[in-house]
């Protein structure tokens, strides 16, 4: 099991970090995944086996950009930045 750090820039409502979470969690082989809003980060469990980073960050940037058109009427193709950090 692996546990990864990401930052995720351009969340702007609890909607948002509860979304990715939701995606992120029903990723197979994710076994935990909490977002926090403030700090713009999630914390991610996941079996590499199963799943890998650039899965988790494509899933991650879809819903982001899902949430923007609902709020904004727009898709906000480029306003998110979604990395692992270094643990």
């Amino acid at each position: 099991m692996l546990e990864e750090v990401y930052l995720i820039e351009g969340m702007s409502c609890a909607a948002c970090s509860s979304a990715v979470e939701r995606v992120t969690r029903k990723l197979e082989g994710v076994e935990r995944s909490d977002v926090n809003l403030t700090t713009n980060k999630m914390i991610i469990y996941y079996d590499e086996g199963k799943v890998d980073r650039e899965l988790i960050m494509a899933k991650v940037k879809i819903v982001l950009v899902t949430k923007s058109k609902m709020k904004t009427g727009k898709r906000a193709m480029n306003g998110f930045l979604i990395k692992p950090l270094q643990s």
